[in-house]
């Protein structure tokens, strides 16, 4: 499981917005729509053949992926040049270049409720995630909290500082660290996945 403060899509594309002065040609534009939509059905097809190869007990193809990536570009570069600018089709769009670029198997936005409440959602049952406590930094704050308060029900209301988590499999983990960081993230393994009837465990 990796970790990451804040999303970081939205802090992207303004940069590259600042940079951009030309407009795409409206001609131009419609192309790439159309080869955007295109792109968007190749994703969607493309989780048929992911299914399959999950229920037949194989590892994941890389195809699906790879149409997420370049459907995600597409839209982003859509996005960005279109006059006037769609913003929020470029953000909206922009997790996925980083995201299709590496294999994520579950996403979870850590709010109220902190990690027993918003961490199973993003996976099945009969799985734990298992969670080290001791490999991302305490806000000062909850940190003085955590002295007063039992550790469970501290970690059940707050998000203790992490703000969102990726589980991916483990060969995954460090090439999706390299890439957040270059993004400027503060992203680090924070834990594991294992069978289990648990939900979470904290240690």
């Amino acid at each position: 499981m990796v970790f990451i403060k804040q999303p970081f899509a939205p802090q992207i594309i303004f940069e590259i917005c600042n940079k951009l002065e030309y407009p795409m040609h409206e001609k131009h534009i419609r192309i790439l729509a159309v080869v955007a939509t295109f792109a968007s059905i190749c994703m969607y097809t493309s989780y048929i053949f992911q299914i399959q190869e999950n229920l037949a007990g194989h590892k994941a193809s890389p195809i699906q992926p790879l149409c997420a990536a370049i459907n995600c570009t597409l839209w982003v570069v859509y996005g960005l040049f279109k006059t006037p600018r769609d913003l929020p089709v470029a953000i909206a769009n922009a997790p996925g270049i980083v995201l299709g670029k590496h294999r994520v198997h579950g996403l979870a936005h850590i709010t109220g409720g902190g990690l027993p409440e918003n961490l199973p959602r993003a996976y099945g049952k009969g799985l734990t995630a298992v969670v080290d406590t001791s490999t991302f930094p305490l806000p000062p704050l909850l940190g003085a909290i955590l002295e007063h308060v039992q550790k469970d029900e501290c970690y059940g209301t707050f998000n203790m500082g992490i703000g969102f988590i990726l589980i991916a499999p483990p060969g995954e983990a460090d090439a999706l660290i390299a890439t957040l960081k270059a993004h400027g993230e503060d992203a680090r393994i924070i834990g594991r996945m294992e069978a289990g009837d648990a939900p979470l465990r904290l240690q």
